[in-house]
């Protein structure tokens, strides 16, 4: 259910004018994207937690973003989201994470 969670995040990054950096043509192990507005200001670095596979399934290569339970900025944990079911919940906390992020970025 991961994979539709990355879709609509990488959607609400790019409507909101943000600009992914990170490679994400690749459906596979990412533990990070790099992203910032447009002109280069306001670079923050999105930290994904992996535990699909258990504790140490992303340090022996079983982890991919399909096994992505949340994500959050570095330096500014309170800033996140956790990937629960993709139900409205999940659409209503990806919008006040966006916000959340344009008023800190």
């Amino acid at each position: 259910m991961s994979k539709a969670h990355i879709d609509q995040l990488e959607k609400e990054l790019t409507r909101t004018k943000w600009v992914i950096h990170t490679d994400i043509s690749t459906f596979e192990y990412l533990e990070e994207w790099e992203i910032s507005r447009p002109n280069g200001d306001s670079r923050h670095i999105l930290k994904f937690d992996l535990f699909g596979n258990g504790y140490w399934g992303d340090t022996n290569g079983t982890e991919d973003m399909g096994n992505a339970c949340g994500c959050h900025i570095e330096c500014q944990p309170k800033i996140d989201l956790y990937f629960g079911k993709y139900t409205g919940k999940f659409q209503k906390d990806i919008k006040e994470f966006i916000q959340d992020l344009n008023a800190f970025g």
